[in-house]
């Protein structure tokens, strides 16, 4: 039997995640089909990003936070399309459960206590004698696909301050921004169709029972939990519909900035890789085209952030300009001047370098600023999103 081909290695511009990433969990395993053509992966994690977040934004998410009648007074739900701003949300927990200074009187509600007051037990688990009260509607918090999603519910069940309904998380489908501003638009068109145009704004131990539905006028918005360095997209979707009670107000929860060790991590990560490539078995020895699959290795990009570094670090970019230099702007330009390489003797063994967007809004920043136009694009933001893509493009469709 034919040995198993060596896996393609596939450089992940992003942290990984703790204490499991989808990405390694996936990209990692032995392939599913017994077909030994089918090709296997190796994740590599480089990360471009350094992230601090926000003490003043946090305290003030933790003030809101405190009680649900402050927090639904104002705003409807949440957004959350990062996991930076998920990171941001678990501090804002991590406050709320700390315990109180020792100055705070005894007889003082805890966060938890008054959610839990404000969201009474649900009706089947009350005594036949005990009159089943009205329930607040759960908080909303949009999010951009599946492990937001995730990371979202698992922070919210595990933060011992929410009760069972008091939330729900939505959004795990779409897969950009603009994905999520058309579903939270459908949201409120189908809640205003209904009558309903907002959250309860009273509750809990005297509003029990009596929940004020948010009166046409009074516009209550979404929390949009961002870093300094975002596009527009979601709030100039929002603002810009005539759906009534849909705002948008943005807290800026954490800031980024390039690592430094960045370009340096990257460049011995595309040396390693390329020197594993050429002395696997069987690398570097036909012209033929027949071992060309082991010979590729991908580049995920997660976000414009820190993309000229990859240019650069990949041997794309003009010198001393700023955009890719002529012949690598197309996937096919690189794959033809890769192969003259291999065909000159320059680059036998090379690898053929690959490089995926994550999404529509990365793969746009690197058209418009470098010229770039990359091999693939995932058509969600996840693992799977990404083992699709290079999957179109083993099929020669993407």
């Amino acid at each position: 039997m034919a040995d198993s081909p060596p896996p393609i290695p596939i450089i992940l511009l992003k942290t990984r995640s703790t204490p499991t990433d989808p990405y390694w969990d996936l990209l990692s395993s032995p392939p599913s089909s017994p077909n030994i053509s089918s090709p296997n992966f190796h994740p590599i994690f480089v990360p471009p990003l350094t992230y601090t977040l926000h003490s003043p934004a946090i305290s003030h998410l933790a003030t809101l936070f405190s009680s649900p009648q402050t927090l639904l007074a104002k705003h409807s739900g949440l957004i959350l399309t990062s996991p930076r701003a998920v990171e941001a949300l678990q501090e804002v927990f991590n406050l709320l459960s700390s315990p109180p200074p020792p100055s705070t009187p005894s007889e003082t509600p805890t966060a938890r206590s008054r959610w839990h007051a404000f969201y009474p037990p649900s009706s089947s688990s009350l005594s036949p004698s005990t009159s089943p009260s009205i329930s607040p509607p759960p908080l909303k918090i949009f999010v951009v696909g599946p492990a937001t999603a995730n990371a979202t519910t698992s922070l919210l069940t595990n933060a011992n301050i929410f009760p069972a309904g008091s939330w729900a998380v939505e959004g795990a489908h779409t897969g950009n921004g603009e994905a999520l501003a058309n579903y939270i638009l459908d949201t409120y068109n189908s809640s205003t169709r209904a009558g309903v145009s907002g959250n309860l704004a009273e509750g809990g131990e005297e509003g029990r029972g009596k929940g004020k539905v948010e009166r046409k006028g009074e516009r209550k918005t979404l929390l949009f939990l961002v870093g300094e360095k975002r596009r527009d997209v979601i709030p100039r979707m929002l603002r810009g519909s005539e759906v009534d009670g849909v705002g948008v107000e943005e807290i800026v929860v954490y800031e980024t900035k390039e690592r430094r060790e960045f370009g340096g991590e990257l460049e011995d990560v595309v040396r390693a890789t390329a020197t594993a490539i050429r002395t696997e078995t069987g690398m570097g020895t036909t012209g033929t085209g027949e071992m060309e699959m082991e010979r590729e290795r991908w580049v995920v990009v997660f976000s414009p952030q820190g993309v000229e570094t990859v240019m650069r670090v990949l041997g794309w970019m003009e010198e001393g300009g700023e955009r890719v230099r002529g012949g690598t702007e197309t996937k096919e330009g690189r794959e033809e001047e890769w192969r003259r390489r291999r065909e000159s003797g320059d680059g036998v063994g090379e690898p053929l370098t690959r490089v995926m967007a994550i999404g529509p809004t990365t793969r746009g920043f690197l058209l418009e600023r470098f010229g770039f136009e990359v091999d693939a694009v995932a058509d969600r933001p996840s693992a799977e999103g990404v083992l699709e893509a290079i999957s179109r493009v083993g099929r020669g469709v993407g």
